[in-house]
């Protein structure tokens, strides 16, 4: 379990794996979460939906 505010976050991972958030590996998974949610972002789907305007 997590302590509050005393542990990063588990970062979700590939097949429904959990990967401990630590301070050498923060910026990576901060990178790819960008990654994902600007892809997201930019998908038709989303794009299209109200909430985007």
């Amino acid at each position: 379990t997590q302590d509050e505010n005393n542990e990063y976050p588990f970062f979700p991972k590939r097949n429904h794996q959990e990967g401990l958030v630590n301070d050498s590996n923060i910026e990576e998974y901060s990178n790819i979460l960008v990654d994902y949610l600007n892809k997201v972002l930019k998908h038709p789907k989303f794009r299209a939906h109200p909430a985007m305007v």
